[in-house]
């Protein structure tokens, strides 16, 4: 399920490389969730463990150069 991958130009970590549907989470010391993924909804969460979009972000998210999007709902939109 994991494979180290040690080629000239690809240095790189596979995880999941069977393409079986295993999620992979990564835990923070006091035991929350910090990164989860769905393998097969192929969703990605920031602090939760249940992405309702390609990227979940529960949390502030802060960008020190551009965010692009083709689409923005400004509903909730706060700029600082």
């Amino acid at each position: 399920m994991i494979r180290l991958d040690m080629g000239a130009t690809q240095d790189k970590v596979q995880i999941n490389n069977t393409n079986a549907d295993i999620d992979f989470w990564v835990m923070g010391d006091d035991g929350d969730v910090l990164l989860s993924t769905d393998a097969t909804l192929k969703k990605v969460a920031v602090n939760n463990i249940a992405p309702n979009h390609e990227l979940s972000v529960s949390g502030s998210v802060s960008a020190s150069s551009f965010v692009y999007a083709s689409t923005v709902d400004t509903s909730n939109l706060k700029i600082a």
